[in-house]
Parts: structure tokens; C-alpha cells; sequence
């Protein structure tokens, strides 16, 4: 039987709340990675080609737009499984004590993904950002002819920026798998 099943309801919903928050921002980075960076990178037609600070532009809306619910609800989600380790109760089997190791692990893998996203994405969601306000920086009204150079380094900065999303998406994926892991086990 589940070891699950022996915790107190309280922590129990701290449980479905962190594990469906897990998978709800894993979804969501995964999503903005494989759909959104993807999408702005892919071969269009010639006619079809944006500027590089139009790309860099439409990367800033969907970066933005994931900055403003993603790591809320990664704070909450950690908080959430940081009470389940707290309190499932001490004096009880060991398997329930197993529960509460991997509840604390689950909320240092969900909380981890703040400072990758701070230390670790930080140069190339600065560089996009740089890119996205370059013409208005220099009074530009109105983009003017750019270079195939710029266009590539626009590209290579939003797959690289899709990359490591990706990866935040893949540890929280793999804290909602091991969370999971106490209800099936």
C-alpha cells in the first residue's frame, strides 16, 4: 500500500498542490520552449522573414508574458511541497519518513529553477532583451535594413534561450516524477 495514504489530509493536499503545480510549470516552460522558440525559429519564406528586432520583439512578449506567472507559481508549488516535508509526522513508519525526504527534495529541485533562471539564463534573456530595445535606444523610428549576422545571432540567442527553458521544464518534470513516486510506491 502507498505510503501516501498514511499522511495527515492536510498534507496530502500540500501533495496534489505541488505536484499539480510541478506539472503545470514544467508544461508551461516546455510548452514556451518546444512551441514559442521554436516557432521564431524556424525557416520562413523570404517574404515571410521578420528582422531580427521584430524576432527579438515577439521572443520579449512570450518571455514576458511566462516571466509573470512561472516563477509564482514555482515559489508556491516549493512552498507547497516544503510543507508536506515539514509536516508528515515524525513518529511514524519508515516509509512515510521516505515520503517526507523526497517531499523536502521535491521543493529544493521546484525552488532550484529561480536562481538557474537568474544566474544561468540571465546573459541570454539580457542579450534578446538588448536586441529587442536596440532601434528604440538609438531613436530609431522605423528599422532600417539588417544583416544576415544579426539575424542568425537573433536566432542562435532564442534557441539557445529555448534550450535552457527547456531544461528548467525537464527539472520540474522531474520533481513532479519523484513526488509522484510516493503515491505509487
Amino acid at each position: 500500500m502507498s505510503a501516501f495514504v498514511g499522511l495527515p489530509i492536510d498534507v496530502r493536499i500540500a501533495v496534489a498542490l505541488g505536484l499539480t503545480g510541478c506539472a503545470w510549470t514544467s508544461g508551461a516552460n516546455l510548452s514556451c520552449s518546444y512551441i514559442a522558440g521554436g516557432s521564431l525559429t524556424d525557416p520562413l519564406p523570404p517574404s515571410a522573414v521578420a528582422p531580427p528586432v521584430r524576432l527579438s520583439r515577439m521572443w520579449q512578449n512570450v518571455y514576458n508574458r511566462g516571466g509573470k506567472m512561472v516563477p509564482p507559481a514555482a515559489i508556491g508549488t516549493s512552498l507547497a511541497f516544503a510543507y508536506a516535508a515539514y509536516f508528515t509526522p515524525t513518529n511514524v513508519p519508515n516509509s512515510l519518513q521516505h515520503a517526507r525526504t523526497i517531499f523536502a527534495v521535491c521543493s529544493l529541485i521546484t525552488i532550484s529553477v529561480i536562481p538557474f533562471w537568474l544566474i544561468v539564463m540571465a546573459p541570454t534573456i539580457n542579450a534578446l532583451n538588448d536586441r529587442a530595445a536596440a532601434p528604440q535606444a538609438r531613436g530609431e523610428k522605423h528599422v532600417g535594413t539588417t544583416s544576415v549576422d544579426d539575424s542568425n545571432e537573433t536566432k542562435k540567442l532564442i534557441t539557445k534561450w529555448a534550450w535552457l527553458n527547456g531544461v528548467k521544464g525537464v527539472y520540474l518534470f522531474a520533481a513532479m516524477g519523484l513526488g509522484f513516486s510516493v503515491i505509487l510506491f
